[in-house]
């Protein structure tokens, strides 16, 4: 769930109008083109692929209210690109984000989300489907390889079914019924409906998806201290949370909220590692989220619910010592071999990237996996609203001496 913040910067990722000043004014609804249509499978019709913010093209359950679950399928290409079947081309774009589905890198991996580019032949972005394979559910392949398959992760009845959160992935043929859709067409408004609030934040400066008399929630205080994380191997990116990507680096920006973290020490006396470090969270200033450990390594990171009185060690990790100029592994805290790293961002790898992903992986001594806390406010920065929520100078000061020990 949603636990937004007022972070009040002019960040381009902000939702609901968090994360601008108070002279913001939101964007015009832009009309998106094509067919609004809803996605489901076979498998469960009673869920539909959706774009969640922190959580990517993922299954939730139908609700008609929800512009999150509404995509309009953009047929602008169809008579430039097809597949190899001969199928033509179109790209799903999603009412809420403004953000097209796009193919994973690779079969198992989740599907991503992109910013819409109206006059881009971008391949990456483009689906075709197949004939008909019984009342009206086709295949949606890749379009430079139909063997590649808009699938449901272990949504077939044998793995467990659809859930709520199932990832959307891309998979080779096994004719199952997580791996053909129906389209269905989206009536006038969001569902045929008159448009309500969504469970979920709303379009990034569009309201799309909000009634008119929708109050965004109140500001909640998190614990810690405010700081933002960057790697050696570059210093002018930082870990943010971005809608529709979960967390990435990103362009350090001081005035982007999406960038800031709490660290919260509440359990640092309750969990340590096996080092004997002290455990801590990671809570997301403007989604209220904490970064969680991915299942293995070499996956994404992942975004939680922050509970405050929750022993969660999924949402745990501790720090090594110095490893010079302040620099520190930042580990799993059940298993401290498991160290936070940018995907290929070692400079051998390519380096940080605008949107490298936040993985966990074994030690290799690399700049990419050594990171420092640095407070999010300078000292001569604070605004205010950090002075009316008790972060004046002087816990300023406090914060530096703080992270200066760690």
């Amino acid at each position: 769930m949603y636990h937004g913040e007022d972070a009040r910067s002019n960040n381009p990722y902000s939702d609901q109008g968090f994360g601008h000043g108070g002279g913001y004014e939101p964007s015009r609804r832009r009309q998106l083109p094509g067919e609004a249509v809803r996605l489901h499978c076979r498998a469960d019709p009673n869920f539909c692929l959706a774009a969640i913010p922190g959580q990517g093209p993922v299954m939730v359950p139908n609700n008609e209210s929800d512009a999150y679950q509404v995509w309009y399928k953009d047929e602008s290409m169809s008579n430039r690109v097809k597949d190899e079947s001969g199928a033509h081309a179109f790209s799903l774009i999603n009412k809420a984000t403004g953000e097209c589905l796009r193919h994973p890198p690779e079969d198992l991996q989740q599907c991503l989300l992109v910013v819409y580019e109206p006059n881009a032949q971008d391949e990456s972005v483009l689906w075709t489907m197949s004939e008909d394979m019984g009342q009206g559910y086709r295949c949606i392949r890749v379009v430079t390889s139909i063997t590649r398959n808009l699938d449901v992760l272990r949504g077939d009845k044998k793995s467990g079914g659809m859930k709520n959160g199932s990832s959307v992935i891309t998979f080779a043929w096994k004719n199952q019924d997580n791996q053909v859709w129906k389209m269905t067409p989206v009536g006038p408004g969001i569902g045929g409906s008159a448009a309500q609030p969504s469970i979920y934040p709303s379009a990034p400066g569009t309201g799309v998806g909000v009634s008119a008399d929708y109050e965004p929630p109140r500001r909640r205080q998190l614990p810690g201290h405010a700081v933002r994380l960057h790697c050696r191997a570059d210093p002018n990116f930082s870990i943010a949370v971005i809608p529709g990507q979960g967390t990435i680096m990103v362009p350090t920006n001081a005035s982007d909220a999406h960038q800031i973290w709490y660290r919260d020490e509440s359990m640092s006396n309750r969990v340590t590692d096996e080092s004997g470090a002290h455990a801590f969270a990671l809570i997301n200033k403007v989604t209220g989220e904490c970064l969680r450990h991915p299942p293995e390594d070499l996956k994404q990171c992942l975004l939680a619910d922050y509970e405050p009185n929750g022993l969660d060690e999924s949402v745990l990790w501790t720090m090594s010592e110095d490893m010079g100029q302040g620099y520190r592994c930042i580990r799993v805290v059940t298993s401290i071999t498991r160290n936070l790293d940018v995907l290929r961002g070692d400079k051998k790898s390519g380096g940080v990237k605008t949107g490298s992903p936040l993985i966990t992986f074994a030690w290799k001594n690399q700049d990419n996996q050594v990171w420092k806390m640095t407070p999010a406010f300078g000292i001569n920065r604070v605004g205010e609203e950090d002075r009316r929520y008790g972060c004046g100078e002087d816990v300023m000061r406090d914060m530096v001496q703080a992270l200066e020990q760690l």
